[in-house]
């Protein structure tokens, strides 16, 4: 199950393989997989909620993306200049975690400091319950995909 990155070969999803299937024939569909991004070999019960998560989560992603473009933009950046810091933003935060396998949380505290600009903007966040947010749009994802499965 690829997501919409996996075009150019920054994607996310899964695979899943029959019991009978053998280690070459697995590592040569890993190989596959691996030239459109980042996949992982899931139970196969797990892809309602790998589809939610990768599937649809390009699209949340991209509504963030927005978000900080609009901002920009309202601050006096041009569309081009927001839109280029907005994406390597999101692609450089989010290749740290890939590289540094570091906890996001962990990562959110070694960029803010006490009474400075960062704090400020994540207390806001929090105060609105962002991290819920975001995961009450995952869950409902998982919904509509059990409920489209019919399950």
């Amino acid at each position: 199950m690829p997501n919409l990155p996996s075009q150019i070969a920054a994607g996310s999803g899964g695979f899943c393989f029959s019991k009978n299937i053998s280690k070459v024939d697995k590592a040569k569909i890993s190989k596959i997989f691996s030239v459109f991004g980042h996949y992982v070999e899931i139970n196969e019960k797990l892809f309602d909620a790998l589809t939610s998560l990768s599937g649809s989560g390009p699209a949340f992603v991209f509504l963030f993306i927005e978000a900080l473009v609009s901002a920009g933009r309202r601050l006096g950046l041009s569309k081009q200049q927001a839109m280029v810091l907005a994406g390597s933003t999101v692609s450089g935060a989010a290749q740290m975690v890939l590289a540094t396998n570091e906890d996001p949380i962990k990562l959110v505290k070694q960029v803010t400091s006490p009474g400075g600009m960062t704090i400020e903007g994540v207390n806001w966040l929090e105060k609105r319950k962002f991290v819920d947010t975001v995961g009450m749009a995952i869950e409902l994802a998982y919904k509509k995909s059990k409920k489209l499965m019919g399950e």
